[in-house]
């Protein structure tokens, strides 16, 4: 007898309410407005990528990608947090990463876990299709340490130079155990009423996972907060994916904050600009058309990595399965704008995402003929201190 497709979905919701249960720093100032002590300071975060966010919708390729997790703010994380991040820095000599001295940077954790769903663009067929990409699902839980130069100590400077380096592991499962079948039937099937996906049988066989990121983004800022670049490199490793990458990213609009997060990441207004530079200039802080709208840009990104292995193409790690030619370079251009509102401190944002060719050769009916891809993404964002 078989689960149906929500109560194999309990066990990812299970996992990720194990943030709200565990015991929180011993600090009054990090204890969360909104909520009991046991949620200390921070923001929620619910991202969903998926090519049905584009008006011209698919539902092929990467399809789909759902993450949730919760970002506290410096010296707030919970003490298991605490511990790892101690561990790292010392023990595994992490500080010469941080081009500079832990004590004297801003910690930001984020803990979360996320699915993401791949397919070949044919779901009707039965059989195994050798010239698209496999049938495959990612479920992992990820933690992330972001150490940021503090903007408090960079007043009173025409431009602002900041960095940021983070660190990012993700521990997770592939092949059935995923969830990624039994998600993606439940949506087309039972909410969407679209195309049955006939091909699960042939996904990628079950494999326990890990990625450890290292990213490193530097940014100039205007002093007024409204125009900035940000350039960043990275390098992965791990059975899921291996690569190194690089972009650059240009934001434009009012009260800039913080680096370029779409993910997960700190999205807490980190210096309230808007405030203090009105009251020491005794006029009316700049806002973005409404009073209840503190944050407003847009922004484009373009980014390059290089690939030395990608599960998703390359195939199971330790057995034979379904695999395709991957290509070791892929590019990718994004834009979008962000959105943060008060008084609920609610931050929104929209990204469109063009990827060039991932595999080679590029299927018959393939949307594109070059077989780029593209999808949205939406995340919304909740600071709790608010």
């Amino acid at each position: 007898m078989h689960a149906c497709p929500r109560t194999r979905g309990l066990p990812l919701l299970a996992a990720v309410q194990l943030i709200w249960a565990w015991p929180a720093a011993a600090s009054a100032d990090c204890e969360a407005s909104h909520f009991p002590a046991s949620v200390p300071k921070g923001s929620w975060l619910v991202h969903e990528e998926n090519d049905a966010l584009l008006v011209d919708a698919t539902d092929k390729g990467y399809t789909q990608g759902l993450r949730l997790g919760y970002t506290w703010q410096p010296e707030c994380e919970w003490r298991w947090t605490q511990d790892f991040a101690t561990f790292v820095e010392d023990k595994l000599h992490a500080k010469a990463l941080l081009f500079g001295k832990p004590e004297d940077l801003e910690r930001w954790t984020s803990f979360g876990g996320g699915q993401h769903i791949f397919t070949p663009r044919n779901l009707k067929r039965h059989d195994l299709n050798t010239d698209d990409r496999p049938y495959a699902g990612w479920l992992y839980a990820m933690l992330r340490h972001d150490y940021a130069t503090p903007e408090n100590q960079l007043e009173n400077v025409p431009w602002l130079v900041q960095a940021q380096t983070s660190f990012e592991y993700q521990l997770g499962i592939v092949g059935q155990l995923s969830l990624a079948e039994a998600a993606q039937k439940f949506l087309h099937d039972d909410i969407t009423g679209s195309q049955h996906p006939n091909g699960w049988e042939h996904q990628l066989g079950t494999e326990p996972g890990v990625v450890v990121r290292y990213q490193w983004q530097g940014r100039l800022a205007h002093e007024d907060r409204w125009f900035d670049v940000v350039p960043d490199y990275s390098v992965a490793l791990g059975n899921i994916q291996t690569y190194a990458g690089a972009g650059l990213t240009l934001r434009a609009g009012v009260n800039i904050s913080g680096f370029p997060t779409r993910t997960l990441g700190p999205t807490v207004l980190k210096r309230a600009f808007h405030e203090s530079s009105a009251r020491a200039a005794d006029v009316a802080p700049p806002r973005c058309l409404f009073s209840w709208l503190v944050e407003c840009y847009v922004f484009a990104n373009a980014e390059g990595r290089y690939f030395a292995r990608n599960l998703f193409f390359d195939g199971s790690t330790w057995k034979d399965s379904h695999r395709v030619d991957k290509e070791p370079f892929v590019s990718s251009w994004s834009a979008g704008t962000r959105l943060r509102l008060r008084p609920n401190n609610i931050t929104i944002n929209y990204v469109y995402t063009w990827r060039s060719r991932e595999f080679t050769p590029v299927p018959q009916d393939a949307i594109h003929a070059d077989g780029s891809h593209a999808y949205g993404a939406i995340t919304v964002n909740w600071d709790t201190h608010f």
